[in-house]
């Protein structure tokens, strides 16, 4: 039987479970112990095997009103209860397709949408049923859509285009954002980005629900397009048509968020307490976009520096820099383009 978080559970054939999707539900863990709200009513929409709804209700005794566990799959339903029973936990559990749990639902102060491919088709249901400054968690695994190999699908999913270049999983975040952000819009509902990150094969978002006509149109002003220079690797936010968008140009995380979920002390893997970290000292550079140090030296005819020697270097000139998790060469930093080729030189 497999282990997680010193959980030990059931897994037959045919229910959906990924062990490398660890570091995910350890970030959606971190993330929903730390609102400050009590009582919470949490919807793990489509549960496989029901360990993300466990290890919850493990970790958050006292906390939670109700715990609700989903599949479609009827096979699932049943390890998710007998998983849950082997584990002491309380969960009530579903059987419906997610449209229709949400939809019949009264709300949730945390909803879960992690499915095999796009969560487009759900996103409507979860702005309709997150809760005023409930937090929505989504998952995009079709990334060959969001990062340009299919350019054409994702404008049809997410209403944009995408990159197909060193900046493009920041890209399928932005667009993903900007997808979350309109669907949210039309429930009068602002879903503001608080904390993402782009792993190996999928990209997650976390969006605080805020309710207000005024809110809404303060996240939609925030959208536009990025511009993108094939010569030099240089970029730039517009809001006239350019190469990649409309997609979301605000922040991607909320600094305070990232400050305190590195300093969690659940049970989380090494790979994903060193994310954290990363995220934490990304996060307090408000920037769009990184400067790949592989890509812009050679483009430009510079020799190639350290990353951690440019950084200072930046950072000595008064701007902020630091190394980006979604790309280990690159460095996020509010330094113009020049100031970056200054710094390398």
């Amino acid at each position: 039987m497999p282990t997680e978080a010193g959980i030990v559970f059931n897994v037959p054939e045919g229910v959906f479970y990924n062990p490398l999707q660890r570091l995910n539900r350890d970030i959606a863990l971190v993330m929903l112990s730390s609102q400050p709200k009590e009582q919470l009513q949490i919807a793990d929409v489509m549960a496989g095997s029901g360990i993300r709804a466990i290890r919850i209700a493990k970790a958050m005794p006292g906390r939670i009103r109700a715990l609700h566990a989903n599949d479609a799959s009827p096979e699932a339903v049943a390890i998710i209860k007998a998983n849950a029973e082997k584990n002491n936990v309380a969960l009530e559990v579903h059987n419906l397709d997610a449209q229709t749990f949400l939809y019949n639902s009264t709300g949730f102060d945390y909803i879960d949408i992690d499915p095999f491919g796009t969560p487009v088709p759900f996103l409507d249901a979860a702005c309709c049923r997150i809760a005023r400054d409930g937090i929505l968690a989504v998952t995009a695994t079709d990334v060959q859509a969001l990062s340009g190999v299919n350019p054409k699908a994702c404008l049809r999913k997410y209403l944009g285009m995408p990159l197909r270049n060193e900046l493009m999983h920041e890209v399928a975040l932005r667009l993903l954002i900007r997808r979350v952000q309109v669907a949210g819009a039309a429930h009068d509902r602002a879903m503001i980005p608080v904390y993402c990150h782009s792993t190996l094969h999928y990209i997650r978002c976390y969006f605080r629900a805020e309710k207000g006509k005024q809110k809404v149109d303060a996240v939609m002003a925030q959208q536009g397009w990025l511009g993108f220079d094939e010569k030099t690797r240089n970029f730039w936010a517009s809001q006239q048509v350019a190469v990649a968008g409309p997609l979301w140009l605000g922040p991607l995380f909320d600094p305070d968020v990232a400050a305190k979920a590195m300093q969690t002390e659940l049970p989380i893997s090494t790979e994903t307490r060193r994310l954290l970290t990363i995220i934490a000292e990304e996060s307090s550079v408000p920037a769009i976009g990184f400067f790949d140090l592989h890509r812009i030296c050679p483009a430009n005819g510079l020799e190639l520096r350290r990353k951690m020697d440019v950084i200072r270097r930046l950072q000595q000139q008064g701007s902020k820099a630091a190394s980006t998790h979604i790309r280990d060469t690159a460095i996020r930093t509010t330094a113009s383009f020049e100031q970056v080729m200054e710094a390398v030189r």
